[in-house]
């Protein structure tokens, strides 16, 4: 069992240093369909909650009740929910609380996660989705990743026309990550 998650973290970091250079290279795979968001988003909590089945987060989800549609690569947006969620995951203590909403806007979608965690200390906010930035209180908790999660997913959702903004009202206030992405021109 052990090995089995060492073998997937070093997967992981291989996984995400690749994408990082990939994204640098403007070659990172990039499918776009149809899809529904709330899919995603469903699919994406599985498999986190799969890969933290030891954890006891309180995680509740609202998703509308009619679909989502976005021009999008899925397995990028499914990426982008993973790495936000994993990280609601890692910096919140067990028994904590873990949101995640869905909503439509005008002409975009709406993806909030917000998690009662150790939170983001104002000054390393505006450095949150620069590459291999890590605050000091996520280095304190975990000494895995590389700091690059958040850096993937500022440029997956750029890509796909978005923009991603993160919240804290301080360390111990918990975080709220916040994805915009349009939707597809038919759900306009």
């Amino acid at each position: 069992m052990l090995i089995e998650r060492q073998m997937g973290h070093l997967t992981q970091l291989v996984d995400d240093l690749l994408d990082v250079s990939r994204l640098k290279a403007e070659q990172l795979r990039f499918q776009p369909a149809r899809i529904d968001l709330r899919v995603a988003v469903q699919r994406s909590l599985e498999i986190v909650s799969a890969a933290n089945v030891d954890r006891t987060h309180n995680v509740s989800v609202v998703l509308p009740h009619d679909p989502v549609w976005l021009d999008a690569d899925v397995v990028r947006i499914e990426q982008v929910v993973v790495n936000l969620m994993s990280n609601a995951v890692k910096y919140t203590d067990d028994g904590g609380r873990i949101a995640v909403r869905v909503s439509n806007g005008p002409g975009r979608a709406e993806l909030r996660i917000t998690d009662n965690g150790i939170g983001i200390a104002p000054e390393d906010l505006p450095r949150v989705f620069l590459p291999f930035a890590r605050a000091e209180g996520a280095r304190a908790r975990s000494s895995a990743g590389l700091g690059l999660g958040l850096s993937i997913v500022q440029s997956i959702v750029d890509l796909h026309g978005g923009s991603v903004v993160a919240h804290s009202a301080g360390l111990g206030a918990g975080t709220e990550f916040i994805v915009f992405l349009p939707l597809a021109s038919a759900a306009v």
